[in-house]
């Protein structure tokens, strides 16, 4: 029993070390992931910044295409977007709701 007390008082004075130790790693840890996750949130505003820049060259394309379709018709003498004739809405209904 004597030498379980001993082995006893020899961990309680070790402790305070062993926990400023565990402390430390934590605190090593805990910095390694911060920097990891803004590492990955720079990849990820770098991606979606060329996603973005991907869609808006698109947009301006299909844009461009529009326009020069346009022109095209009217040089072919046509509208580009005639309206609907009513034979064009024959059969279509036109259900009233609350926002009609």
């Amino acid at each position: 029993v004597s030498a379980a007390v001993s082995n006893c008082s020899e961990a309680s004075a070790a402790l305070p070390h062993l926990g400023a130790e565990f402390d430390a790693q934590i605190d090593r840890l805990i910095h390694r992931l911060w920097e990891d996750v803004v590492s990955e949130g720079k990849a990820a505003k770098g991606q979606l910044h060329n996603i973005t820049s991907a869609i808006m060259g698109e947009l301006k394309q299909e844009a461009s295409e529009k326009a020069d379709f346009e022109e095209l018709m009217r040089q072919q003498g046509e509208d580009p977007w005639p309206k609907p004739t009513d034979d064009d809405m024959e059969g279509d209904v036109h259900v009233e709701d609350e926002d009609s």
